[in-house]
């Protein structure tokens, strides 16, 4: 066969990367949930340090007997990213090229969520924190499921685990958005008691 000669076979263009890092997780997920085990779940938590003066992120993802889990960065992005890094070293999840542009790799600090969900993520942990100081936990789930109203799935747990609230939605700004609508009564309740 020449070398020179150039291919007939058919190049199809990349499929568009995903715009943020969160998505790409999500998407992520879901070619695992497809490809690998029915059961993928992604977490990323919130909860404060000692002395609740540093908020402190950390991820997981778990599927089959499989679970690689991060934790104690200072930003959500870099739980997530490094989450990345950590089952791309252990674990072979993309065959093919195509597919491998799903991945949550290469996305600078400010590209992991949309304006909308950063807020709502920065407002729901700082308030939180405020109101349960050193004792209080924050932890989403995103399953790759058909019931889109039930992908995520949000849950603050505080105060010696008497508090527990709860929020869903098909996107992480929405789960995070109904969980702070729902918490605004255990926020009150638990201000005026401090």
């Amino acid at each position: 066969m020449d070398d020179n000669k150039p291919s007939t076979a058919p190049m199809r263009p990349l499929p568009n990367r995903p715009k943020y890092g969160w998505m790409a997780w999500e998407a992520t997920a879901g070619f695992m949930s497809t490809h690998l085990s029915p059961d993928v779940t992604l977490k990323l938590s919130a909860y404060p340090n000692d002395d609740a003066s540093q908020i402190l992120w950390g991820a997981s993802i778990s599927w089959a007997q499989e679970n690689e889990e991060v934790k104690d960065f200072t930003a959500p992005h870099e739980a997530l990213a490094q989450l990345w890094k950590a089952v791309d070293l252990a674990h072979s999840i993309f065959g093919h090229t195509e597919d491998a542009v799903k991945r949550p790799a290469h996305y600078r600090d400010n590209q992991w969520f949309d304006s909308w969900t950063t807020e709502l993520l920065q407002r729901l942990v700082r308030v939180t924190n405020a109101v349960f100081k050193t004792d209080w936990i924050i932890v989403m789930v995103y399953r790759p499921v058909e019931s889109m109203d039930s992908r995520i799935q949000a849950r603050l747990l505080a105060s010696n685990n008497e508090v527990h609230v709860g929020g869903r939605g098909s996107s992480l700004g929405d789960g995070c958005r109904q969980l702070y609508h729902n918490a605004a009564t255990t926020f009150t309740k638990y201000s005026n008691q401090s």
